[in-house]
């Protein structure tokens, strides 16, 4: 009713700044009145079109919502693009553009902001760096990332901060393609536009227009002018709140928060947060249980939750009651777990209690290795390190972090120079069998992509040998498909061509996986191509309810789509088998490798150490010295009349040496191996058998 009064009033008269655009600042205004200034945007969310109905449709396990982000400020949001783009944790330089990261993602293109300055009449520019945005392929354009987050809560007495409040429901940090869609002066948008004192703000505000008027979708041209605001009607992708299972109906806030992480200079960051009261009428509030989810660091292991000792890992129920008492006499949804035992949750509801599911926990322990204590080396020498335990050592540079340096009860250390630390641990393997599933279990949102055609698909891990054995898809379009795996580089591992019918289909795939990271799920351009007129594989994608990563512990995690962490492509609800290893780890220990400067022997002042090996020999044998730097040293062997029956020279020897001898020609007798170095020699005997 709203818009339709409003649309009838007559439209305010548009004030023209001829002498304020981005080229001339002769009447621009400052905020502080002053002649030269940066001309700053001021971008807020608008409460009067999140609070009305019309904008906010809530059905069972969601609510959408429409969003506005008028810019009340003194300068435009004025984004470029530049040719940077961030693909995971690399940034790669890519003038022309970046069609693809190496991983098979979409890479995220690194922008700046164009801030305005006034000197007086004069208006120039200068840009900061201001976060990444996105190509969109359901709509075909760029969107800048982590522009908003919506959360549905509850109020805390005494805790003013909407964002502290207690979250019951999540959005996505969604990305807006930056643009300006209307403006504050039309009546149709009356009351979208405010002061933090509430004053409406119409083509009265300072500097109205500046900007253009005409920022769009396009990667060079995305803003917002001054006075103008972009809106995100609930129905278009990723406008929606999940609402978990068990939610009361009632009333509740929706928290907007614009520019969460403060990617962009404005006049004021203090008002890009509202709280709109909101009532929810269509949540099924009988339910039988709720599952007790778990952190990262445990593992199902057949019925029993396996955690590490050394892991802090979490248990949690969804925040939908009024008050929580755990079997263990915790009060919160969500308990910290520090030993073995069986859990389970009682909630209080405003609409009926309800318990979770019982849990068993298994807590591992694995005993710290035992190290025999390291032997004293000359310098340059390198020794045997030994350590016992019940499970697999690993040997360490650092009692935390540091460099892997192998598996086993023994480590060579190789040549030391200095003392040294070396550390050990002792892990435990468990091997489980698992036959589960995995991934978003239905479709939810929007059902197809809308914009330029495309061909999505699925990025996981497998952190084991796996079976994939099927998967559910939902299609108005029957036909064929060939539904590929590849591997991280794009290289095809398996596929399959399935005739999937209308409504929705279990396929059975069995595509055996190897362990490896980065593997893709999804179909054939060509075959696509072929059946339907272009790439797109006429597959219902989810366009919310999205919570990566998806993962069945130690054995598969689904990571991202090919666009990002908001959308789901095609394959639904995995059925997956294999055997999943888990590890447990123990504490580090650590023992010192002491290095010393060995005394000379004999005559021979840089030799530290000397050893002949085997002794009885058969004529083959080695000599092991450890030595100062010399510039030479001469080995010879005489027989008991004198006569030299091998000679050689080492140049420049230095630590540890291992010199091969034969003299296996020889009659049998004793034999003398001199070592002589600066003019002082030392003998050693050996008996030739």
């Amino acid at each position: 009713m709203k818009k339709l009064l409003l649309s009838l009033m007559m439209a305010a008269p548009v004030l023209v700044w001829s002498q304020c655009t981005t080229t001339n600042a002769t009447s621009c205004v400052c905020l502080d009145g002053s002649s030269e200034c940066d001309l700053l945007p001021d971008i807020t969310a608008s409460y009067d079109l999140l609070e009305e109905a019309d904008e906010t449709v809530e059905t069972p396990g969601e609510l959408r919502l429409s969003v506005g982000t008028p810019n009340i400020g003194h300068g435009p949001l004025r984004v470029t693009a530049t040719d940077y783009f961030v693909c995971g944790g690399d940034t790669i330089y890519s003038p022309g553009g970046l069609a693809v990261c190496p991983d098979g993602t979409s890479p995220r293109q690194i922008i700046n902001q164009r801030i305005y300055h006034k000197n007086g009449s004069e208006m120039t520019w200068y840009e900061v760096a201001a976060g990444t945005m996105t190509y969109h392929p359901d709509h075909g354009h760029f969107h800048t990332d982590n522009w908003g987050v919506y959360t549905l809560r509850k109020p805390i007495d005494g805790v003013t901060d909407p964002t502290e409040w207690t979250i019951v429901g999540y959005g996505t940090k969604m990305g807006f393609c930056l643009m300006d869609l209307a403006n504050c002066a039309s009546p149709s948008n009356y009351g979208y536009c405010r002061e933090d004192d509430g004053t409406v703000v119409t083509n009265d505000i300072d500097n109205y227009g500046l900007g253009g008027g005409g920022y769009n979708c396009v990667v060079t041209n995305q803003g917002i002018s001054v006075g103008y605001l972009d809106i995100y009607d609930y129905y278009l992708d990723g406008m929606s709140i999940t609402i978990p299972e068990g939610v009361c109906n009632g009333d509740y806030y929706i928290v907007a928060e614009i520019d969460p992480f403060n990617n962009y200079l404005e006049e004021s960051d203090n008002n890009n947060v509202i709280a709109v009261p909101i009532t929810l009428t269509d949540q099924p509030e009988t339910i039988e249980s709720v599952s007790v989810a778990h952190s990262a660091g445990a593992f199902l292991g057949g019925d029993v939750l396996k955690i590490c000792a050394s892991e802090v890992v979490e248990l949690s129920v969804p925040p939908i009651g009024t008050s929580y008492l755990w079997s263990n006499g915790a009060i919160s949804n969500t308990i910290t777990i520090t030993e073995s035992g069986t859990y389970s949750c009682f909630i209080t509801r405003e609409c009926g209690d309800v318990y979770s599911d019982t849990i068993v926990v298994e807590m591992i322990s694995s005993e710290v290795p035992v190290i025999t204590p390291a032997p004293v080396v000359c310098i340059g020498e390198s020794t045997t390190l030994t350590a016992t335990g019940d499970g697999i050592i690993n040997w360490y540079t650092a009692e935390v972090g540091g460099t892997y340096l192998g598996s086993g009860e023994t480590l060579e250390t190789g040549e030391l120079f200095e003392n040294t630390m070396f550390y050990a641990d002792n892990e435990t393997q468990i091997l489980s069998p698992i036959d589960g599933n995995v991934g978003q279990v239905n479709h939810a949102g929007s059902d197809y992509s809308t914009g330029t055609p495309y061909n999505g698909y699925e990025v996981f891990d497998a952190i084991e040998d796996l079976t994939l054995n099927s998967v559910k898809v939902y299609t108005d379009y029957p036909g064929e498909r060939e539904i590929e795996l590849r591997d991280a580089s794009g290289a095809l591992v398996t596929s399959a061509v399935v005739n999937i019918p209308s409504g929705t289909t279990v396929i059975d795939l069995g595509f055996d996986v190897p362990a490896g990271s980065n593997y893709r799920l999804g179909t054939s351009d060509s075959k696509n191509t072929d059946v339907f007129g272009d790439i797109s594989p006429r597959l219902k994608r989810s366009s919310s309810g999205t919570e990566y990563p998806y993962t069945i512990d130690g054995l598969i995690s689904i990571t991202n789509s090919s666009f990002d962490e908001t959308r789901w492509y095609y394959f639904y609800d995995w059925s997956v088998s294999g055997d999943a290893v888990f590890v447990c780890p123990s504490d580090r220990t650590g023992t010192e490798v002491e290095v010393k400067v060995c005394s000379s022997i004999g005559d021979i002042s840089t030799l530290n150490s000397l050893d002949i090996y085997p002794n009885p020999t058969n004529g083959q044998f080695t000599v092991n010295l450890n030595t100062l730097p010399v510039s030479e040293m001469q080995i010879t062997v005489c027989n008991v009349t004198g006569a030299q029956v091998y000679s050689t020279i080492l140049q420049n020897p230095n630590g540890s040496v291992q010199l091969p001898v034969d003299i296996s020609g020889v009659a049998s007798g004793v034999y003398q191996v001199k070592l002589t170095a600066n003019g002082k020699s030392i003998s050693r005997s050996i008996v030739v058998e």
